[in-house]
């Protein structure tokens, strides 16, 4: 009888033992597989930034009475928001549109481009995706992109302006490298 209770015993700590250890394998390999899959995560324009983008944007062009169209795209150029005062050209929708575009993919305003091109660089204006018209400024946050934000339907320097009145609206500040927007 002694002898059945000691392996009785003797099975019951080895189970235990290798029940253990393969616990602590898996862990480690579940810690391991997790190391590996670790997603990076990104920040994103929410409703709320969205909409103070442009609203503010509208706000500076009924203060001036410009009608123009107003569009806002997320990182990858993607539309999110848009908005065509009564008044403004039908072609001031889809420059708006590509402008806005254009600053988010590239990360630059679109004016970079367009002084390229009005330097001289005919290049600047076959480079894909790429507007050389000034109206169009990047949101950037802490080095990424969150977007673009831009306006079309006035001179070019009052596009910028009411763009600009939109990145202001959510805390973007001169980046001193590209001229760009970016929020610190």
């Amino acid at each position: 009888m002694k002898a059945i209770a000691f392996f009785l015993d003797f099975l019951l700590v080895a189970n235990l033992f290798l029940c253990t250890k393969h616990h602590i394998t898996q862990n480690n390999n579940n810690n391991a597989q997790t190391e590996r899959l670790k997603m990076h995560s990104r920040q994103t324009l929410d409703f709320n930034e969205i909409s103070t983008l442009l609203d503010a944007a509208i706000a500076e062009a009924t203060r001036h009475d410009w009608k123009v169209s107003v569009a806002v795209v997320d990182d990858g150029g993607h539309l999110v928001a848009f908005r065509r005062l009564a008044g403004a050209t039908a072609s001031s929708a889809q420059i708006a549109i590509d402008k806005a575009r254009s600053a988010a993919l590239t990360q630059r305003p679109t004016r970079f481009f367009a002084e390229m091109l009005n330097s001289g660089v005919a290049g600047t204006a076959s480079l894909a995706g790429v507007i050389p018209m000034i109206g169009g400024l990047p949101l950037l946050q802490r080095g990424q992109c969150l977007g673009g934000i831009a306006a079309s339907g006035v001179k070019a320097q009052f596009d910028e302006q009411i763009a600009a009145a939109g990145t202001k609206a959510i805390g973007c500040l001169e980046h001193p490298s590209t001229g760009s927007k970016e929020s610190q």
